[in-house]
């Protein structure tokens, strides 16, 4: 099509009057408050397609429940390996006080070292640095108090619990 044609069908189309037709969907005959209805069930029924029911709690062999989910996630993990790797006995605890944090003491308690886990390495420091927790070597996130530990089992316990520790 050239322009000269192009133009002359636009000045054609000028005089008439464009018809629009209204887009036809199965819904128009019905009132809006039937749609919404409709519109709620069908996204309340697709809500809940294959969800498992969660499980109530108290419930036996919790962990083989289907809608169970939860991990226990124990940041000693990796100390304990270590620990254990290095053949030094330790028992897993948690500490007394209102935090309640998970612990690790080394060999027999007024001897041995313990290793107390604190949620971040700003905890650890400010408590230290605060001077509540005077007697402890902070070790990323851990305090690590060497009791009366010996020199060679210090070190183990240090390199163990530096594992994860960036820097």
């Amino acid at each position: 099509m050239t322009d000269r044609q192009a133009d002359a069908r636009a000045n054609s189309l000028r005089g008439q009057r464009l018809v629009q037709r209204p887009i036809h969907y199965p819904g128009t005959h019905m009132t809006p408050l039937k749609v919404a209805a409709a519109c709620g069930l069908v996204a309340l029924l697709i809500s809940g397609c294959g969800i498992p029911p969660k499980p109530v709690a108290g419930t036996a062999q919790l962990r083989k429940h289907a809608g169970f989910y939860g991990l226990r996630d124990d940041p000693r993990i990796p100390q304990a390996k270590c620990l254990r790797r290095d053949k030094l006995p330790y028992r897993e605890y948690y500490a007394d006080g209102a935090e309640h944090l998970p612990a690790i003491q080394v060999g027999n308690a007024p001897q041995g070292p313990t290793i107390i886990f604190y949620p971040t390495a700003g905890i650890a420091q400010g408590l230290q640095i605060m001077g509540k927790e005077s007697g402890a070597e902070v070790i990323g996130s851990l305090l690590v108090y060497p009791n009366q530990a010996h020199h060679k089992i210090l070190t183990k316990v240090e390199d163990c619990a530096a594992i994860g520790v960036p820097g």
